[in-house]
């Protein structure tokens, strides 16, 4: 658009629903709980792997509007947003949606790139892929900036619910979608310094000490002779 420059340094996750708002429930699940969950692992991924400041559009359970959503995101004027959801209705999977008039290296190339870096997590936990969709939900519609809206999963079908549950499908997922929006927007990695090594324990350190260095096996074998009658262990070290 015209005027509008993105801070590429900036990413916005939105976790879906929230406050009296609780989105769909099912299997002692509550999708406002999920999407926080995700999206805060989400954030955590991207500012520990990369070089960004991820933002969320909700920190608690407080209800924001779909509009107040796209604004904090593009006061940011943020390089990305993702909004986070979990599904209902009786299905299975996972499927991801874009604006029908998203651009292939904007948008578009977000969601692809969430495929991309999902498909592993999806085959891992033999999750179905339902495919990248398009519709003009609010908040994709009204964000400036590369916008993607998320499907985990459907809280409603127990097959998908028991993976909504499982704290390592959640956190595989988060990583997941971190590297696709750093993908997209060409972040950079975080170098990590290795750690030093620790200073050899003192009770753990031995001293040898060389009584001679003979030619002849002879010699060092009189040698170890003469040690020996006088109480110290010796013994015969060939080098070559």
């Amino acid at each position: 658009m015209k005027g509008w420059r993105s801070n590429m340094s900036i990413q916005v996750v939105d976790p879906g629903h929230g406050g009296y708002d609780p989105g769909c429930s099912g299997n002692g699940l509550e999708e406002k709980d999920l999407t926080l969950d995700i999206s805060r692992r989400v954030c955590q991924h991207l500012e520990a792997k990369y070089k960004t400041d991820a933002k969320m559009t909700r920190l608690s359970d407080k209800y924001i509007s779909l509009q107040g959503r796209c604004d904090f995101a593009n006061r940011l004027k943020a390089g990305s947003f993702l909004s986070v959801h979990i599904n209902a209705g009786g299905g299975t999977g996972f499927e991801s949606y874009v604006v029908p008039n998203a651009h292939p290296d904007s948008a578009g190339l977000l969601q692809k790139n969430v495929h991309k870096h999902m498909g592993p997590i999806l085959k891992k936990y033999d999750h179905r892929d339902r495919g990248k969709k398009k519709a003009n939900f609010h908040v994709i519609r009204v964000s400036r900036m590369k916008a993607c809206l998320v499907e985990i999963g459907f809280i409603d079908t127990d097959k998908d619910a028991k993976l909504l549950k499982s704290d390592a499908f959640l956190d595989d997922v988060a990583e997941a979608l971190a590297d696709a929006i750093a993908d997209t927007e060409g972040l950079e990695k975080k170098v990590t310094e290795p750690k030093p090594e620790p200073d050899p324990d003192p009770e753990d350190t031995f001293f040898r000490v060389v009584a001679g260095s003979f030619q002849k096996k002879d010699n060092a074998e009189q040698r170890v002779k003469e040690l020996e009658e006088k109480g110290f262990d010796a013994f015969i070290d060939a080098k070559h």
